[in-house]
Formats: C-alpha cells, sequence, structure tokens
C-alpha cells in the first residue's frame, strides 16, 4: 500500500481531529503529535509493503504453483498475512 505524501497528511490530520474529538488524549503540541501519527503511518504502510512482498514469496515458492487470483492464492495469501500480523503483535 502506497500512500502520497497529501493522502499521508490529509489521514494524520483525521486521526488528530478524532483524537481531540473523543477527549482520548491531551495534545500540548499539535505539530509533533501530527509527525508522529504521519511516521507512524509511513512505518505501518513500509511493513505492510515488506509483508506483501515477502508472502507473495513465498505462495510463489510452492511445487504446486498455485496462481495468483485463484480461490486458493487468496486463502494462502490471508492466512499468511494473519499469521505475519500476529508474529508482529498486530492480530485482528
Amino acid at each position: 500500500m502506497n500512500l502520497t505524501d497529501d493522502r499521508i497528511n490529509h489521514l494524520s490530520h483525521l486521526v488528530l481531529a478524532g483524537l481531540k474529538k473523543g477527549g482520548g488524549a491531551k495534545i500540548p503540541d499539535e505539530t509533533a503529535a501530527l509527525n508522529g501519527i504521519k511516521k507512524a503511518l509511513r512505518d505501518f504502510t513500509s511493513l505492510l509493503e515488506t509483508l506483501d512482498d515477502q508472502i507473495r514469496q513465498k505462495i510463489a515458492s510452492l511445487k504446486r504453483g498455485v496462481p495468483e487470483g485463484s480461490r486458493e492464492w487468496d486463502v494462502l495469501y490471508r492466512q499468511y498475512f494473519d499469521e505475519a500480523m500476529a508474529k508482529k503483535g498486530l492480530s485482528r
């Protein structure tokens, strides 16, 4: 998932507005908070891209040759993705 700087900026403002509206946090320095949110979004999208590459390689390396777009490929992708996220402590 590749997000543009404009999209990251927009999302970070939405997150900050949600935090302020919900009263979930006191934010003394909005600029620092926005920068932190932007960094978190960039780090997370980078993680997702890395996991995507690893999972695609793992499926491609299977001996039975699972074609991308098939139901089996989709099931394997979801399974491997869930396992990878759980290893990172980010399971649903």
